[in-house]
């Protein structure tokens, strides 16, 4: 009798070796990685994200984002230059052009430029100054060359 119990317990034992080695080895979940610009760093220079990004402090140049990333500059931080990205959420400075599918402009969030955009929210105190054009009248944005020269076509 206690001969079968050791011989059951050791089973059972090898049984829950063998679950905790397979859930080693099991893929983990995709996780993205998030960047960020700390408070008082100065960044020169173009950017291209895959991830998320949060801006503290300041870029000097152009940033341009994949499908699945995403811009933040929160308050304090500051963007000098032209953003493409699908998702932002500005709650800092932006001193250029941005085409985005979805912009996000909280209370302390300014644009100072032209935007192009699919959906925009504006919170109470976040402002604009520039042109608000929206991608579903002139056509989807296809690429940005330069601030100034926008490609588009109509979709």
């Amino acid at each position: 009798m206690i001969n079968t119990v050791l011989f059951i317990g050791l089973i059972l034992s090898f049984f829950y070796l063998d679950v905790k080695r397979m859930q080693l080895f099991r893929k983990k979940k995709d996780k993205s990685l998030t960047n960020s610009i700390a408070r008082e760093t100065i960044v020169n220079g173009d950017l291209t994200i895959d991830s998320k990004l949060y801006i503290y402090g300041t870029v000097n140049g152009n940033i341009k984002a994949t499908a699945r990333a995403k811009v933040v500059i929160a308050n304090g931080g500051k963007v000098n230059g032209y953003i493409q990205c699908d998702n932002i959420i500005i709650n800092g400075d932006l001193h250029g052009e941005c085409t985005c599918q979805d912009i996000e402009i909280h209370e302390n969030g300014l644009i100072d430029g032209n935007v192009w955009y699919d959906n925009i929210t504006i919170k109470d105190g976040g402002a604009i100054n520039g042109k608000l054009i929206r991608h579903k009248q002139i056509g989807r944005c296809d690429s940005v060359t330069l601030l100034s020269s926008i490609n588009c076509v109509d979709v």
